[in-house]
């Protein structure tokens, strides 16, 4: 499964549910992206995490999850809130300074 060295997970279920339940596993991805990444350098980048799958399906269980949590934590991925309470808690919880 990827996971203690014993093979990369093929599962794109397995891939979206991690980066719904893990916003640390979240952030590795969205990692991948820095840059100009090619479409070889994020296969090699999730395989990196433990998960060989293809690239058009690893973007769209990416996507969903994007949604999940965009749908659990409303639209205020910038990490600011537009209420003057200051209750805005950013993408996934996680404000930048």
């Amino acid at each position: 499964m990827g996971f203690f060295g014993i093979g990369n997970s093929t599962s794109v279920w397995d891939f979206e549910q991690k980066l719904k339940e893990d916003p640390d596993f979240m952030l590795h991805v969205l990692n991948l992206f820095d840059g100009n990444p090619t479409p070889a350098s994020l296969t090699a980048g999730i395989k990196k995490l433990g998960f060989t799958l293809e690239l058009e399906d690893a973007l769209k269980a990416l996507a969903k999850a994007i949604a999940y949590y965009k749908e659990k934590y409303g639209d205020s991925f910038g990490g600011g809130s537009a209420n003057s309470s200051g209750g805005g808690k950013g993408f996934m919880g996680f404000t930048q300074d």
